[in-house]
C-alpha cells in the first residue's frame, strides 16, 4: 500500500520583521518571559529588547493579511522561538482588517 505524499506549506510573511520595543504590546507576556528565560539561548538571544518579531500565515488557504505563525528572530540571525499564535496580526493596530 502506497502511502499518500506528504502536504507541505512553505509559511508566508504577513508583513515585514519589526522590533518587539515597536508591537510588545500586542505580542502575549508570556512568550517574551519564555525567550528571556531560556538559558540554553546565548545572552545576545535572550535580550528581546533587541530581537525581531515576524509573522507567517502556515496555510495558503489562509485570508490574506491573517496571520497565524509568530517568529522571534535575534540580531545574530538565529531563531529564538516559533510559535502558533492567535489568528491575528502584529503588523497593524486592526488584526482582523475592518
Amino acid at each position: 500500500m502506497q502511502r499518500p505524499d506528504r502536504v507541505t506549506h512553505t509559511p508566508k510573511p504577513t508583513g515585514p520583521k519589526r522590533k518587539i520595543q515597536e508591537v510588545a504590546d500586542l505580542i502575549p507576556p508570556k512568550v517574551l518571559k519564555a525567550v528571556r528565560d531560556n538559558v540554553k539561548l546565548k545572552p545576545c538571544c535572550r535580550d528581546v529588547e533587541t530581537s525581531h518579531v515576524q509573522t507567517f500565515q502556515s496555510h495558503p488557504g489562509m485570508v490574506a493579511g491573517i496571520a497565524d505563525l509568530m517568529e522571534i528572530t535575534c540580531d545574530c540571525g538565529r531563531t529564538q522561538y516559533r510559535t502558533h499564535a492567535n489568528v491575528g496580526n502584529v503588523n497593524g493596530p486592526e488584526p482582523y482588517g475592518n
